[in-house]
């Protein structure tokens, strides 16, 4: 549990907005190479020649293959080489880069796919260009006349794709939106209609842009989404992707006594709102409900505060967020102990077989502060309280704080006491919870941060307005994660956290350890436990002070970001690979891990990460040099260097033993 909060705070770190290094140098030689070329002349005003290419157009014209499935990443590194490529300052079917991902960010919502997706024609040299049709002098090209005839070298292109705004989704059933703004195209008159083939059986429907289509699937799996364009020309053209739809959770309002319908798991659920404030705002859950023994009557409550979820911030799609009981359920049982499996699940036939009522507290943002949750929690255990009481249930409650909720849960209970309100909770359960902060190497967060800051500048401006985008847009859209740093549980559970200046931040932190400390835990109930998950057998974490936890010396891929993720290892290869290749149904096509890039153009990445040195010593943990090459007309070189950091140590914490209070347990405090 404690593994996926780092891993998550190391995603947050990837994407909280860093100073702006903005490179203009691929721009200005661009300009000068083309300079004395005739622009007017260009198809469309767009050259693919001229563009920096963060993925392979060639591969998005209209065929399907195994190189041309589209997710969230590959939408937006299409339309910045595109962007790119204009030759002209014309802003026909183009928004600035910011627009174009906001738009789409903004239209995302609970149980609705927004789908967003571009046509674009555009013009790249023929391969006979040179010499046959311009000529090249001092690295400048120029056209070519013959006999006063101006020689084309020109070959028209296309460029179609649409995507999902999610890559995952738990629930049979959805909507499915495309609008209207969220379709970008410089030939929009010559588009006729566009057809999907949702993979539910119904063949291709019609779905142009400003409507929308409620889908319901049969079965969960991945599905492969066709898209068809066919042109007024007759022309057809085709796009997909791929949608892991997984089975979900059948819910219905408590209290309503209605039926939950096909296999799916059934729950009830009740809104909750804080009557306490933090910092003037009240916090909300929904609370999902698996009865134990008795339908529709809370006896024997185990209460389950879940961990950090960024569903609100990054998979606004999902009805419960990114976690929620059917993830807690599937966790117990997955441990084959058959005397935990009857916790949280009934043996078909046997009366009285599931053992507790299953109360699961899912934050409505789970990344808020963790005062404001946990005041939602109280509300949830009064409330629980009262429905023991009308079934003249007398069983105590069972708090368990999963990862970061079992610190609220803490802060919950023990304020509970302190304000003279009964929790009538027998045992407190700590699972996994980091009560002195999460830690995510330093060497990570440099990296990340620096990648993360890296834009380019198009020689060209939009809308009177510089056109600058990002380098690096990861297969599963690093931008889904924008500042989730900056969340307010992030700041007060991270240790040590690298700024935007590259220096450390942990003054939410700090102050939250203060009032937790001066806190305490809680003192009424019977039992206080905590559990860690650890080797218990001296096994260490696998690497060494000053140890080579990453290492990148050769090509890379405008999916820099997310190859650096798929091999962190600062805790632990296998585990955090697992939680990162889990979220994906793509790792196996080419281009979901790492952009594709066409064979003209090279990204050169030269990565060291390292862990922490030794206890008084120092030495550098993270250093990156990026250079960009394209070869044009396989003649003329463009070579930009993109940056070139590195980073020492920030001052850090030293070793510490703590006495954990009521818990008595004493922990290491490692600050890598």
């Amino acid at each position: 549990m404690k593994t996926t909060l780092l891993y998550l705070m190391l995603l947050a770190s990837l994407c909280l907005s860093a100073q702006q290094s903005t490179n203009t140098s691929f721009g200005t030689q661009m300009s000068s190479t083309f300079a004395n070329l005739d622009k007017t002349r260009v198809p469309y005003g767009m050259l693919s020649d001229f563009s920096m290419e963060f993925t392979a157009l060639p591969a998005f014209q209209g065929t399907l293959n195994d190189s041309s499935y589209v997710h969230p990443g590959t939408l937006k590194q299409l339309y910045k080489t595109l962007l790119f490529s204009r030759v002209t300052t014309s802003t026909q079917g183009f928004v600035p880069y910011n627009n174009f991902e906001n738009n789409w960010e903004n239209a995302r919502k609970k149980k609705t796919i927004v789908l967003s997706g571009l046509f674009y024609r555009y013009s790249k040299f023929l391969d006979n260009a040179y010499p046959d049709k311009i000529t090249i002098s001092n690295n400048k090209i120029y056209d070519k006349y013959v006999n006063g005839i101006w020689q084309n070298p020109y070959h028209a292109q296309k460029a179609f794709a649409i995507s999902p705004s999610t890559i995952n989704y738990k629930s049979l059933d959805m909507l499915v939106k495309f609008p209207a703004s969220l379709w970008y195209s410089n030939v929009g008159s010559q588009v006729q209609s566009i057809q999907i083939n949702f993979n539910d059986g119904g063949g291709y429907q019609t779905l142009n842009p400003g409507h929308e289509k409620y889908i319901q699937y049969s079965s969960a799996g991945v599905k492969i989404w066709v898209y068809k364009l066919t042109l007024s020309t007759g022309e057809i053209l085709y796009s997909h992707s791929k949608i892991n739809v997984d089975m979900g959770i059948s819910s219905r309002p408590y209290g309503s006594k209605t039926s939950h319908t096909g296999d799916r798991p059934g729950v009830d659920t009740l809104h909750f709102t804080a009557t306490t404030p933090h910092l003037g705002k009240f916090g909300n859950a929904t609370v999902l409900i698996n009865y134990g023994n008795t339908v529709d009557q809370i006896r024997k409550p185990l209460i389950i505060a879940e961990g950090l979820d960024m569903g609100a911030v990054t998979s606004p799609e999902e009805p419960f967020g990114n976690s929620d009981i059917e993830n807690f359920e599937n966790t117990v049982l997955a441990s084959d102990s058959e005397e935990l499996g009857d916790i949280v699940n009934a043996n078909e036939g046997i009366l009285n077989d599931q053992e507790y009522d299953i109360i699961y507290v899912n934050w409505s943002n789970g990344t808020d502060y963790l005062q404001r949750n946990a005041y939602v929690l109280q509300e949830v255990i009064k409330w629980v309280n009262e429905e023991k009481a009308k079934v003249g249930s007398t069983t105590p409650n069972v708090v368990l704080g999963q990862s970061m909720g079992g610190v609220i849960a803490r802060y919950a209970l023990k304020d509970m006491e302190n304000k003279g309100l009964p929790h009538d909770t027998r045992t407190y359960i700590s699972h996994d919870a980091p009560h002195l902060g999460a830690n995510v190497p330093l060497g990570y967060q440099f990296a990340a941060r620096h990648g993360r800051s890296q834009y380019v500048q198009s020689p060209f401006q939009l809308l009177a307005g510089d056109v600058i985008v990002p380098l690096f847009n990861d297969g599963v859209g690093v931008s889904d994660y924008l500042e989730l740093l900056d969340q307010p549980a992030a700041k007060q559970l991270l240790v040590q956290r690298v700024n935007t200046n590259y220096t450390s931040d942990n003054i939410t932190h700090l102050e939250w350890q203060t009032e937790l400390r001066n806190m305490g835990y809680p003192q009424l109930t019977e039992r206080n436990v905590s559990i860690a998950n650890g080797n218990q057998c001296a096994i260490t974490q696998g690497f060494y002070p000053a140890n080579t936890l990453l290492s990148i010396n050769g090509f890379a891929k405008t999916g820099w970001l997310t190859d650096m993720l798929t091999n962190f290892t600062g805790y632990g290869v296998y585990a955090n690979n697992a939680i990162f290749l889990a979220a994906t149904i793509f790792t196996i096509e080419p281009g979901f891990l790492f952009g594709l890039l066409p064979g003209n153009s090279k990204l050169t990445a030269d990565i060291n990460i390292k862990a922490l040195p030794a206890y008084g010593q120092t030495a550098q943990i993270y250093s990156g040099k990026l250079t960009f090459t394209k070869k044009l007309l396989w003649l003329i070189n463009i070579n930009v260097n993109l940056t070139d950091r590195s980073f020492d140590p920030l001052p850090i914490p030293c070793l510490m033993i703590i006495s954990l209070g009521e818990l008595s347990l004493r922990v290491l405090q490692v600050p890598q």
